[in-house]
């Protein structure tokens, strides 16, 4: 017996993106009929994480390469982490696992999205960064300051999407850089879900881990 992707998605109340994301990290056990993703309903009690999450202040330190807030310890941990990141069996998925606790990704529905790129509030990630080179023209994905995200919302028109998003945001606890730091782009490609924005965020890890 399986289920759907969207079945799986309500049961562990998560997106049906993310449920693809799962599967193709080991994290959920499925496989492929007729072209579409079916759920192992059994693997839903117990997903295998890829990696265990970084805590939010170790997660951050690594996204911006810094260890000001680390104890010495705290930090030698996290570099040596990062050296031997490359050598696991698959960097991208392990990174994302290990990045998911920097803030709360939010899938939503905005009537103009691509104006998000214009508000100085917010930085380009994931998709819409050119470095992921996904040229998509129907979804938008940035990050906002968590004190700055209800506003951006407001001004928007923000509102949690029903069915497919158009907006993504990520509203975290630091407002990264422009551009951000490879590693976002890469965790947030996973986190999208889909073969081709997991076979661009393993070809960045490639080149920039």
């Amino acid at each position: 017996m399986v289920i759907s992707v969207a079945d799986a998605a309500r049961a562990l109340d998560v997106s049906e993106r993310r449920v693809l994301a799962m599967l193709h990290s080991g994290e959920l056990k499925g496989e492929k009929i007729g072209g579409r993703w079916v759920v192992s309903p059994h693997s839903l009690r117990h997903p295998k994480p890829a990696g265990r999450p970084m805590s939010p202040r170790n997660a951050w330190a690594l996204i911006l390469r810094t260890d000001d807030w680390l104890d010495a310890q705290a930090a030698w941990k996290l570099n040596n982490r990062m050296t031997h990141l490359r050598d696991r069996d698959d960097p991208a998925l392990v990174l994302a696992a290990w990045l998911r606790s920097r803030g709360e990704r939010l899938e939503m529905s905005a009537p103009h999205p691509v104006k998000l790129l214009d508000d100085m509030r917010v930085v380009p990630s994931g998709v819409s960064d050119p470095r992921s080179q996904m040229a998509v023209s129907d979804l938008v994905e940035v990050y906002v300051h968590q004190d700055e995200a209800e506003a951006v919302k407001a001004d928007h028109w923000l509102v949690p999407a029903r069915g497919r998003p158009n907006a993504i945001l990520h509203v975290t606890p630091f407002l990264p850089p422009n551009p951000v730091p490879i590693a976002l782009v890469i965790a947030d490609l996973v986190d999208n879900g889909s073969e081709r924005d997991i076979r661009q965020a393993r070809e960045l890890a490639r080149n920039h881990l």
